[in-house]
């Protein structure tokens, strides 16, 4: 993928919008390790309360909707091993109840003052165990706990206590059973359900006392083992009760129905293995919803009232959390346990799967917002997911350090709409956190204009409205730029503040709440490559700040390199020069503001001259464009040589560009390299003219007398001739020649001598016919003179010998006839 390409990809995306998670208004650790939290309630000005213990302490927390302690009370005499649940009171008052254990402590039951005082503690039993589970007040301000006692065998217990905490009544029910749940029907009738408490022999159970605790029945179900875990109490008083038995009791989940005279309306198993209903809802038909574990197997079931079944769904993994959502589908959440997979299944009001989610770990909790999104905690660590009510993840928060020995226990949401869990474990103490919803802005790349201005958009997303007495509360957005201090500045962008609103109705349940901002970005001419400032949200009514600031890139557009033009070398010492710019797409000239210098990675290419004969073919001197600088230069050195040559190209290739800050740079179209060229003129040359010889008058053959010379003009040193064309010499005999031209010699070459260019000679001969007249007569002097010379067009400048002695020569013709026919020798 070429950088323009991947350019184009990274705006694209930092354009899109996603899920807003939500964000953590405070995540804190009340407490030594080895204790948890059992439970959450909200209180008033959603304040948090926040119960449990362990390690032999019992601990009860209450903290501001901001996180801020309120009070943290701590108990740890007589046994109390942890609170099981709580009960808030007029006056910011509550009690909360729980012990020890089966075998270890008493039942225990605490009242709080508004400041965390203690206003009553009492531990109720023989110090050989028990615990309360429950607690509910009647309509005169009773407490009325349940739970088992410390007798052996254990019973389950009803406690009645007066708001100043008497004891009206304490009463054991059933051997082997401990009571789970409890309410109070129209007529002050308390009822109670529990059932095996650990030692296998017990059943599940359905006791109803009235108001002093005198018992109006008793049921039992199913076999030793079972269990009934939670109750609801009907519009016609009725009881609705479901349960089942652990793996091997051979109880399977049940659902029982029992009238207000304690006659059984119905009493089903709804599967034929082991297991128990964990989670059961009934909507305002009456329809019964109820999803159970089967080991490694889970079930879910919708039962008309009267139980008969309207759909029963067995899937693949335990489930313990249910909730019926709008239009009646209904979700699940669970997992398996041996593969430590969690599960989560949504099915429609005809029992048709439309979700069925294989994510995380286990999952032990599930609540369902306003607009049908899903949210789980695991049954082991600190870990919540959020999905779209199709089952696409929102979010995915680990809220902690993963431990197996760690759990969220209690998972709520707030009449806000913010989410609360609390737990801890074996490896940390007492933790308790809040999530609610948040503003963020995204992060976007942008590409700076050709010319004029373009808009940066940028998304603000809400992950949803707070509610004020059931109704969405509308956001108001205030935001503004920050220019960065070494990144983009004013000169970049338009200055922008605003602010923008979020109305409640303008957006659809379930939609992204979001909307764009357009900040103006300006077009320079500069080269910064990647320069940034950011949108920072300064206010969000009463929401919290997921990600305040929205980091704005500004990349440049694209540029170019390309060459501008040189300079022609020449021998001797002319350097080459080749000279290249920095271009936006339209030609415009760029100067280079990325704070270091551009790179151009270059060799050279097939020239006419040679790499290391004509120049230094090193590719180490550096070809850059300077920081503040828009062309750059490189010099190439010319080397001297003794060759007469036509001129010759230096081929200089450009291929890789180097520019910092993420600038992309490149050349005009697609292509990945350029060449130019550039010449190096060869060095003025001169003939000159020297004479080799005289000659005498008897000499018979042609004496090369005079020699021309192809030589450096600078120096006079010899060069030779490797244009590829002869050089033609052109010359005369001058006047001062004493000997007449015909009858005393006769010049062979003419007026014209050639040196030819086969890069083979650097001189030619001029050649003299000497003629013997055979009559005595005195020496006579021969003189030529160079006249003109031509060589190739694009050869170096080559001319005359300037000087006298260089372009003329003197030779004499010698007469060596005698009277006696005799010859003389010739000197030289």
């Amino acid at each position: 993928m070429n950088k323009v390409a991947s350019l184009m990809l990274l705006l694209g995306i930092g354009s899109q919008a996603f899920a807003q998670e939500m964000p953590v208004v405070f995540n804190k650790s009340m407490g030594a390790p080895k204790n948890q939290y059992r439970k959450l309630a909200i209180a008033e000005n959603n304040a948090i309360v926040a119960i449990g213990g362990g390690l032999d302490n019992g601990c009860i927390t209450k903290l501001s909707s901001t996180g801020n302690p309120i009070y943290n009370t701590r108990l740890n005499k007589g046994g109390l091993v942890a609170y099981q649940d709580l009960l808030l009171l007029p006056k910011n008052e509550l009690v909360a109840v729980g012990g020890g254990t089966i075998a270890y402590g008493n039942a225990r039951i605490t009242k709080l003052s508004a400041t965390g005082e203690v206003v009553f503690d009492k531990s109720i039993g023989n110090g050989q165990g028990g615990y309360f589970t429950k607690i509910i007040a009647d309509r005169h301000g009773n407490y009325i706990t349940v739970g088992v006692d410390g007798s052996k065998p254990a019973q389950a217990r009803i406690t009645k206590m007066t708001p100043d905490g008497k004891i009206e009544f304490d009463k054991g029910f059933g051997a082997h059973n401990v009571f789970t749940n409890v309410l109070i029907d129209e007529d002050e009738n308390i009822v109670a359900v529990g059932g095996d408490v650990g030692d296998g022999q017990g059943k599940a159970f359905m006791v109803k006392v009235d108001g002093k605790g005198e018992k109006q029945f008793d049921l039992t179900f199913g076999k030793p083992g079972a269990v009934f875990e939670k109750m609801l109490l009907l519009e016609d008083g009725s009881i609705l009760a479901m349960g089942g038995g652990a793996y091997g009791t051979g109880n399977a989940s049940r659902i029982a129905k029992v009238n207000a005279e304690g006659q059984v309306v119905f009493d089903k198993e709804y599967s034929t293995v082991d297991g128990k209903f964990n989670a059961m809802k009934v909507n305002d038909l009456g329809q019964i919803f109820a999803c159970a574990e089967e080991k490694d197997k889970g079930r879910i079931v919708k039962l008309r009232p009267d139980g008969t079944e309207l759909f029963n769904k067995e899937v693949d993994a335990a489930l313990y959390a249910l909730e019926v959502g709008k239009n009646g589908k209904v979700v699940a959440a669970g997992g398996n346990i041996g593969m430590n997979t969690g599960k989560i299944v949504k099915l429609l009001p005809d029992g048709t799967q439309v979700v069925n989610k294989n994510m995380g770990t286990v999952f032990q909790h599930l609540l369902l917002t306003e607009d049908d999104e899903m949210c789980v905690v695991t049954r082991e660590g600190y870990r919540l997911i959020k999905l779209t009510p199709d089952g696409e993840l929102m979010f995915d928060k680990q809220l902690g350090k993963y431990d197996t020995k760690t759990t969220l226990a209690s998972l709520l949401m707030s009449p806000s709409g913010e989410i609360l869990a609390a737990g801890g474990g074996d490896e940390d103490g007492n933790r308790i956190i809040k999530i609610s919803h948040g503003v963020s802005v995204n992060d976007i790349a942008v590409s700076e204009p050709l010319n004029g201005l373009s808009n940066a958009s940028l998304t603000i997303t809400l992950s949803g409205f707070l509610r004020s007495n059931g109704v969405r509360t509308p956001v108001n957005v205030h935001y503004k730029t920050i220019p960065h201090k070494d990144g983009a500045g004013q000169g970049d962008f338009d200055i922008t503040e605003g602010t923008i609103s979020f109305v409640p109705s303008e957006f659809a349940a379930g939609a992204i709440i979001s909307k764009t901002i357009q900040i103006p970005v300006k077009s320079d001419n500069l080269l910064e490559g990647k320069e940034s400032f950011h949108v920072e949200i300064m206010d969000a009514s009463e929401l919290h700040l997921t990600k305040a600031k929205g980091e704005v890139t500004i990349l440049d557009q694209p540029a170019m390199v390309k060459f501008i033009g040189g300079t022609n070398g020449a021998e001797p010492a002319t350097d080459v020069v080749f000279s290249a710019g920095l271009f936006k797409r339209d030609n415009t000239p760029l100067i280079n503001a990325t704070g270091k210098p551009v790179r151009l990675t270059y060799k050279f290419g097939n020239g006419t001259a040679l790499p290391g004969a004509d120049f230094v073919s090193s590719i180490k001197a550096p070809f850059v464009i300077d920081n503040g600088a828009s062309t750059a230069s490189l010099s190439v050195k010319v080397k001297d040589d003794n060759r007469f040559e036509l001129a010759e190209t230096v081929v200089l290739v450009l291929s890789e560009i180097k520019a910092e800050n993420e600038a992309i740079v490149g050349y005009n179209g697609d292509v990945t390299s350029i060449s130019a060229s550039q010449y190096i003129q060869d060095q003025a040359a001169h003939i000159t003219l020297v004479k080799l010889t005289d000659a005498n008058e008897s000499a018979t053959a042609p004496v090369s007398m005079f020699k021309c010379i192809l030589v450096k003009a600078v120096d006079g040193s010899v060069q030779t001739n490797c244009t590829g064309s002869d050089i033609n010499i052109y010359f005369g005999v001058d006047s001062v020649s004493a000997a007449a031209y015909g009858r005393k010699f006769v010049i062979m070459n003419g007026d014209m001598v050639k040196i030819t260019g086969d890069c083979a000679f650097s001189e030619t001969d001029i050649q003299v016919a000497v003629v013997n007249d055979r009559i005595r007569e005195s020496d006579a002097v021969v003189a030529v003179k160079l006249r003109d010379v031509t060589a190739a067009n694009n050869a170096g400048v080559l001319k005359i010998s300037p000087e006298l002695k260089l372009n003329k020569a003197l030779a004499v013709i010698h007469d060596d006839d005698s009277d006696e026919g005799s010859v003389l020798t010739a000197t030289k």
